[in-house]
């Protein structure tokens, strides 16, 4: 099993906010992060999951991951949100975490992708 840490980097550009993730997330992980991330300056955010190593969560795990989320207070989150995965499972990660979130009344517009380029196009349409 590969042990190497979750990292994130985070970059502002004018159109919207990028965190780079890169190494293995697990629930700890995520929820460090959800909790020391600075908010993003923009009202979208893309989150590029392409170059993680692995993910080693459950359902239950996302559950938590996002109601942690859900504390943050509504003026610093995101209103669209694109992720971008390179594998199958991180892309039913991603699908999960989009679907619990509308179930807990978490209202900001979320979607998979794995094409940067559709994610981009997506994410900075003024009509999506």
């Amino acid at each position: 099993m590969n042990t190497q840490k979750l990292h994130i980097s985070v970059k502002e550009n004018p159109e919207y906010t990028l965190w780079n993730i890169e190494g293995s997330a697990d629930l700890e992980s995520w929820t460090r992060i959800i909790r020391k991330t600075p908010p993003a300056q923009s009202p979208r955010l893309l989150i590029d999951f392409s170059r993680s190593t692995s993910i080693h969560v459950n359902s239950e795990d996302i559950r938590m991951i996002v109601s942690e989320a859900m504390l943050r207070k509504p003026d610093i989150q995101p209103e669209k949100t694109a992720m971008i995965v390179s594998e199958t499972l991180s892309y039913g990660f991603g699908r999960m975490y989009s679907t619990l979130s509308q179930i807990q009344g978490h209202h900001i517009r979320f979607e998979v992708f794995t094409d940067p380029n559709e994610a981009l196009h997506w994410l900075t349409d003024n009509n999506t």
